[in-house]
């Protein structure tokens, strides 16, 4: 695995806190399943190259969705707010253009 600068990824259990940080603050509005993919999509993957994404997304649902990649599937109405904002944003945005 590397960054997008081609450099080792730095993770530790600050970066593993603030995802299920996250995860535990949007599990009400987006189930626990969506909540813990986030965290982990934004504190683990955003920082890595392409490739490297496509590993950890392959991890991702092995280990998050027992292997359901099919629970991700593209929605157009966002799940915690019917349609009108996304965690007091105003608008959806990138949270609930997914859905599981």
């Amino acid at each position: 695995m590397q960054d997008s600068g081609g450099g080792r990824p730095s993770y530790n259990l600050r970066t593993l806190g603030r995802s299920l940080e996250y995860a535990v603050l949007s599990t009400p509005l987006y189930g626990l399943h969506r909540a813990t993919w986030d965290g982990f999509e934004m504190s683990f993957a955003t920082q890595l190259d392409a490739s490297s994404r496509a590993v950890l997304h392959a991890l991702m649902v092995t280990h998050l969705l027992q292997g359901n990649g099919g629970m991700l599937k593209v929605c157009g109405v966002c799940v915690g707010c019917g349609g009108g904002g996304g965690l007091g944003t105003g608008g959806c945005g990138f949270w609930g253009r997914w859905c599981l």
